[in-house]
């Protein structure tokens, strides 16, 4: 924050003459703020950490609509373990519309193993949730999905 009101202290005593560092230092502290604010708000968004039983009862026979740039992807985690996902997006990624797996809690992560998706490894994620919307974050990936009744 320090930095950000010293930017914005220079540039008001500069002159018009370098109104084009004026403008670029002015455009940066702008979205300095605007990133570190983006943390402040997505932290306290994301509703409550599942951990354990509560992730087992949360997930377990229902669906996620996993958000993704073409749509949602919905993905059943069956009672006994078992997962599935149907969708013509999953062709682009796995060369078919389906691809099934299993699904376990391990501690405070939801773990999951696709057959042919991320290559058939175990990947596991912490979630997050806040009425039925559902953030989560592992395998160096994060985002969001909405959970069915």
């Amino acid at each position: 924050m320090i930095t950000i009101r010293t930017s914005f202290s220079i540039i008001s005593r500069v002159r018009s003459n370098c109104g084009v560092i004026i403008m670029f230092r002015s455009i940066t502290a702008f979205f300095a703020l605007i990133f570190c604010l983006s943390f402040i708000t997505d932290a306290s968004a994301r509703g409550s950490k599942l951990t354990g039983s509560q992730l087992k009862s949360t997930i377990q026979g229902r669906v996620l609509y996993l958000s993704t740039e073409l749509g949602a992807l919905p993905i059943h985690y069956r009672s006994n373990g078992t997962m599935s996902g149907r969708s013509s997006q999953l062709a682009r990624f796995v060369g078919q519309t389906a691809d099934n797996g299993r699904w376990w809690v391990s501690g405070s992560s939801l773990c999951q193993r696709w057959r042919k998706l991320f290559d058939g490894k175990s990947i596991c994620y912490q979630l997050r949730k806040s009425g039925n919307t559902i953030y989560w974050r592992g395998g160096g990936r994060s985002g969001s999905a909405r959970l069915s009744n």
